[in-house]
């Protein structure tokens, strides 16, 4: 899963209350990994088995993640946990396979997975960000430098690219009612009393409601969670820590393409968590 996005609707709610709120939070454009813009472009290849396997990939690493960003398997305190396994069980992934991810995912905290991200350039300007989490840290080196040499780049030095991106939090919701109205200014306000920085809308796919995204300090990560999915009317997709370009590089299409598809190499790896780029929006 990769982190380039296209960037999210602006709507006149939006900057009316932007007006209101203006010492308050700063609207900007989104970035989110997970359902981006690689995703939207794989989306339209069609489904078959490699892209059911695709979604049984990812899916589990939602699960993962889910876990280690919120620190329980407890489904009625990790909510986005309960929202992957949801997810998991609609594309009718094995058991065995949920069971494994949650080994796997509580296996760090018990001493038998490391957490690592690798960090490249690609094309001279492009950072990436590359989070993994394996028991066989040798193993997992080789295959992502496998990757990077055959788009002939390389890992770099720790801290050489992840001064190009914050750490910070996301969390995505959705709610079936317009932006202007009053239960999205509710969850909007609610938000920003547990710190959230900035906020996004788009209309969800039914077109009928709105996706309200909000960038949190990695910190505020869970009370954001809390207070946007407090409504019975939201639903949370996504509540993770991402890697966040501070100052996103515009290149041309080819360049785009390029690494789109070094992204979607790495990404499929099976220790690759998440993968960002300066990309991103």
């Amino acid at each position: 899963m990769s982190a380039l996005t296209l960037p999210l609707h602006r709507n006149t709610f939006q900057q009316a209350w932007t007006q209101t709120y203006r010492k308050t939070l700063h609207t900007t454009a989104s970035i989110y990994s997970g359902h981006n813009k690689w995703s939207k472009i794989k989306g339209t290849k069609g489904v078959n088995d490699a892209e059911k396997g695709r979604a049984f990939s990812q899916v589990t690493k939602d699960i993962v993640v889910a876990v280690r960003t919120n620190g329980s398997t407890d489904t009625s305190t990790n909510l986005a946990l309960a929202q992957a396994l949801q997810r998991a069980k609609k594309l009718s992934v094995p058991k065995t396979t949920i069971e494994r991810a949650l080994a796997k995912a509580s296996g760090e905290k018990a001493g038998g997975a490391q957490s690592t991200v690798f960090e490249a350039i690609a094309h001279g300007t492009v950072g990436i960000m590359v989070e993994s989490l394996t028991d066989n840290l040798r193993r997992t080196v080789a295959y992502v430098n496998d990757v990077l040499n055959s788009h002939k780049y390389g890992c770099a030095r720790a801290g050489k690219v992840d001064y190009l991106f914050d750490r910070k939090g996301i969390v995505r919701v959705n709610i079936e009612c317009p932006a202007d109205d009053d239960l999205t200014l509710k969850i909007v306000e609610d938000a920003i009393s547990e710190e959230a920085e900035d906020f996004n809308t788009e209309p969800n796919d039914s077109g009928t409601g709105t996706v309200l995204e909000f960038i949190c300090p990695p910190a505020s990560l869970s009370r954001v969670t809390k207070a946007a999915t407090h409504s019975e009317e939201a639903t949370l997709l996504t509540s993770e820590l991402v890697w966040r370009p501070k100052e996103p590089v515009e290149v041309d299409e080819e360049i785009e393409s390029s690494v789109a598809e070094l992204v979607e190499k790495l990404d499929d790896l099976d220790d690759t968590l998440r993968v960002w780029t300066s990309l991103d929006r």
